[in-house]
């Protein structure tokens, strides 16, 4: 099946720090056209004196939803890389349904201390200090959540090629 034949999509990458979002969502925007990226901590960043806040976090998930529409209104699929907690994921669904767009749901996994490390790294690179405490508590916000209809690839197990293989299987189907 050609791309052009294939059903408009919109894929959530969602799991903690570490994970693998960013590095699958680059991948895949590199195998697939029409695809357009869109990251909640990207566009949080975005807003002027903006911190991981509640509140600011809330504010970017709007700026996300409406670049999601627009985007997919202008007939791009997407590619969100972001971590949500249930609230957001149910506001997600209803602004897909009402699109009319198929939503593939990824959970991205991989032990604690492998995405601690993974976290760390970056950070070095980054010339910043990982914040311990806020990477805890994220990750276990994200442990309670459900993932009820996502297909979970444990990061830390398989290969870049093979999580971005399984997912272009699906988009394409």
């Amino acid at each position: 099946m050609s791309q052009e034949c294939m059903k408009r999509f919109i894929i959530v990458l969602d799991g903690p720090k570490g994970s693998g979002k960013t590095t699958i969502s680059a991948e895949i925007k590199k195998q697939l056209s029409n695809i357009q990226y869109l990251s909640l901590d990207e566009l949080r960043r975005s807003i002027p004196k903006a911190k991981a806040t509640a509140d600011f976090n809330q504010q970017a998930f709007g700026m996300l939803l409406e670049e999601v529409t627009k985007k997919y209104e202008e007939g791009s699929n997407i590619i969100i890389d972001c971590g949500l907690v249930e609230q957001k994921l149910q506001d997600l669904e209803v602004v897909v349904k009402a699109l009319g767009a198929k939503l593939y749901k990824y959970s991205l996994v991989a032990p604690f201390e492998v995405l601690l490390e993974r976290v760390k790294q970056r950070d070095i690179q980054n010339g910043k200090e990982t914040d311990e405490k806020r990477f805890t508590y994220l990750y276990d916000v994200l442990q309670a959540k459900a993932f009820t209809g996502y297909t979970v690839f444990d990061t830390h197990k398989l290969s870049l090629d093979d999580i971005v293989e399984q997912i272009i299987r699906q988009v394409k189907k």
